[in-house]
């Protein structure tokens, strides 16, 4: 493991109990409303059955989800307090999830050995992404597909402020800095609960699909999710995502 990498995991290994505690408070609600939900739908259909690895799974939360589809899953994640949590809740639900802790740039499975595989808001955080692109493709059977979310390239910038009118409602994004590839800080954390740091990569769209022809992955879907009215009578918050959206969604195939 390289020292970028090792930051990667000292970082979530200080932050493992402050993630856990944003997650469970109710207030990550871009993934709770939005994020998860979207990443659901995009899925094939009968995915029952099938066997899936999850990269970067934290603390399981898109893991369970998944696995409650039907799917025989495996979670992987290089922070310890994330599998720890994980396999706690594992105990107590009896989903059959199974937890590592590992690496993704170098994955201790054999080759063709998943149906699927999917990452949920994590490579954007890996240091070399395209070696844990590569390596998702060597653990993939043939014809298996990948499907992961990441922050928006083109909006997620360096610089991005939101443009109110008059009445104070959002009515567009200004973004900056798009070109400005590298390490930026990321803050979590709402009122009465202790924020805290982690870091992520921002890297341009096509150096992202310049990463996925690399790795020989053919790109076969491609969503931009964003609030719709069910989801904005829910959660009106979210409407801010109709200018221009957090996330984007590849499903990619071998």
């Amino acid at each position: 493991m390289n020292k970028e990498s090792d930051r990667n995991k000292e970082i979530w290994r200080a932050h493992a109990n402050g993630w856990i505690e944003f997650s469970n408070s109710g207030n990550n609600i871009h993934r709770d409303f939005l994020d998860t939900p979207k990443f659901l739908e995009f899925l094939p259909k009968n995915v029952k059955k099938l066997h899936a690895l999850d990269v970067g799974c934290g603390d399981g939360y898109n893991t369970r989800l998944v696995a409650k589809l039907g799917v025989e899953i495996i979670g992987i994640d290089i922070s310890e307090g994330m599998i720890e949590y994980a396999r706690n809740r594992e105990d107590k639900e009896n989903l059959g999830v199974k937890y590592h802790i590992c690496n993704a740039e170098s994955l201790p499975f054999s080759n063709q050995e998943f149906d699927f595989c999917i990452a949920t808001m994590s490579l954007m955080d890996m240091t070399h992404p395209k070696e844990v692109l590569e390596e998702i493709y060597r653990v993939l059977k043939q014809g298996g597909f990948f499907q992961f979310s990441i922050l928006h390239p083109c909006y997620m910038t360096p610089i991005r402020k939101h443009i109110r009118n008059s009445n104070g409602i959002e009515i567009a994004l200004e973004v900056g800095k798009y070109f400005d590839e590298g390490e930026y800080e990321e803050i979590w954390g709402v009122e009465h609960h202790a924020q805290f740091k982690t870091i992520h990569y921002h890297r341009t769209l096509s150096s992202w699909i310049n990463m996925i022809s690399e790795s020989k992955f053919k790109i076969e879907r491609v969503t931009e999710p964003f609030a719709d009215e069910k989801i904005i009578e829910t959660c009106p918050h979210l409407e801010h995502t109709r200018n221009a959206p957090n996330t984007i969604i590849f499903r990619c195939r071998k």
